[in-house]
C-alpha cells in the first residue's frame, strides 16, 4: 500500500493501525515481524511517497535482507524492517503492546478507521479545528474538508438564527394569544422532528453504501425508500381519531426512537450477512428494510401540524418554518457529527430527537388548551 509521505505520517499510521487491528484479529499479538516500510527519495520534492508491506504470516530472515537491499540499490530510505527499526512514529507504532494507547495520545486522529466511521483521510481532532498548529502543508490540504464542514455548520446556524428565529422574537407579541404559553413547546417540538428525519436519512444513505456497492445507489435506494414509506405513514396518520390525537403522538414518536435504536443493532449485521447477494435483491431488500422505519417517520409531522390546527393555527407557518430550518441544519450536522462520533452513535442522537420532540409536545399540550 503506497501513500503520501507527510509531517506527521498520519496516513501511514493509519495504514499501520489498520494492520495491526488485522493482525490482531488474526490472533498475532505482536506485530513486529509482519511489517516492511520504505519511503521513496525526496528528490527536492516537497512531498514523497512511501510504501507499507503487510504479511499475514512472519517476514522470513530471506524476504528482509532482500528488501533492504533493494531499497539501498534504490536509494529508498527504510522507515521500518524487522531488522531496521528507526526511532519514528512508525516503529513505536508497530512494536507498541498497546497500541490503542498510542492512538489516544497521538496528536492527530490515527485510530484505524472502520465501516461505522470510514474517513480514512480525515485525522484531524475536534481540538484542532480552530488551532492555527494543523495549517502544514499536505496535512492542512487533507484535512481542510473537516474545517469547512464545521465552519458550514456554524453558517447554517447564523442563518436559521437571522431568518428563522430573529423574525420569531419580532412577532411574539402577535402571538400571545392562545398560543403564547405553549408556543416554543410546539416549535422545538417541530424542530426535533426536522432535525431528527433528517439525520435519520443522512446515516441511512451512508450506511447502505457498502450494502449497495455505490454512493449514487445509496442516495437513490434510500432516499426512495424513505420518501415512499414516509409518505405513506403520512397518509395512514390521518385515519388516527382527531379526539385520540394526543394519546397516539406519544406512542408513534415512542416506536420511531425504539426503531432507529433498533436498526442501530440490527442493520449492519442483517447487511453484513447478505451482501453476496445479487444487486436487485439487495436493493430490494434495502427497500423493505426501511419499510416499518419510513412508515413511523411519516407520521408525528402531519400528527403535529393537525394537533397544531386544533390549538394554536397561528402557529402552522412557523411549524413548518421552524421544521424546514432544522433540517437543514441538521443534513450539515449529521456529517459533522459522524465524523466524529461514528454513523451509529449519530443514529441514536436522531432517536434521542425523537424522544426530546415527545417532551416537547406533550408539554405544550397541557399548556395549549383546544381552541373554541
Amino acid at each position: 500500500m503506497t501513500r503520501w509521505h507527510q509531517s506527521p505520517p498520519d496516513q501511514l499510521l493509519r495504514l499501520v493501525s489498520l494492520g495491526r487491528v488485522a493482525l490482531a484479529q488474526r490472533g498475532i499479538a505482536d506485530a513486529s515481524r509482519h511489517f516492511v516500510i520504505v519511503r521513496g527519495p525526496d528528490e527536492g520534492q516537497p512531498l514523497t511517497t512511501a510504501t507499507v508491506l503487510l504479511k499475514a504470516e512472519p517476514f522470513s530472515e530471506e524476504e528482509v535482507e532482500r528488501a533492504e537491499a533493494f531499497a539501498k540499490r534504490l536509494g529508498l530510505e527504510v522507515l521500518y524492517t524487522p531488522h531496521s527499526h528507526p526511532e519514528n512514529d512508525l516503529t513505536r507504532l508497530v512494536e507498541a503492546r498497546d497500541p490503542e494507547a498510542l492512538w489516544r495520545s497521538f496528536p492527530s486522529n490515527i485510530s484505524p478507521p472502520r465501516d461505522d466511521s470510514p474517513f480514512f483521510f480525515q485525522s484531524l481532532r475536534p481540538g484542532q479545528l480552530f488551532s492555527p498548529g494543523w495549517n502544514r502543508g499536505e496535512w492542512r490540504r487533507t484535512n481542510l474538508g473537516m474545517v469547512v464542514l464545521f465552519a458550514l455548520v456554524g453558517i447554517s446556524l447564523l442563518v436559521v438564527v437571522a431568518f428563522i428565529l430573529g423574525p420569531l422574537v419580532l412577532v411574539r407579541g402577535r402571538l400571545s394569544g392562545t398560543a403564547g404559553r405553549g408556543r416554543l413547546g410546539f416549535l422545538m417540538y417541530f424542530a426535533a422532528l426536522g432535525a431528527g428525519f433528517i439525520v435519520v436519512e443522512v446515516v441511512l444513505v451512508q450506511k447502505c453504501v457498502l450494502f449497495l456497492g455505490h454512493p449514487a445507489y445509496a442516495l437513490t435506494v434510500v432516499l426512495f425508500s424513505i420518501l415512499l414509506w414516509s409518505g405513506i405513514g403520512s397518509l395512514l396518520s390521518g385515519r388516527l381519531s382527531a379526539r385520540g390525537l394526543p394519546r397516539s403522538l406519544p406512542r408513534v414518536l415512542v416506536a420511531v426512537a425504539a426503531l432507529v435504536a433498533l436498526y442501530v443493532m440490527v442493520l449492519s449485521p442483517l447487511f453484513y450477512g447478505l451482501v453476496h447477494l445479487a444487486s436487485l435483491w439487495r436493493v430490494l431488500i434495502t427497500v423493505m428494510v426501511l419499510a416499518p422505519l419510513g412508515l413511523a417517520l411519516g407520521m408525528p409531522m402531519p400528527t403535529g401540524i393537525r394537533l397544531l390546527a386544533a390549538r394554536a393555527p397561528e402557529l402552522i407557518p412557523w411549524a413548518w418554518g421552524v421544521n424546514g430550518a432544522a433540517s437543514v441544519l441538521g443534513s450539515v450536522g449529521a456529517v459533522a457529527l459522524a465524523m466524529l462520533w461514528g454513523f451509529d452513535r449519530t443514529l441514536l442522537l436522531a432517536a434521542a430527537l425523537y424522544l426530546a420532540s415527545l417532551g416537547f409536545v406533550t408539554g405544550a399540550l397541557a399548556r395549549v388548551p383546544v381552541s373554541e
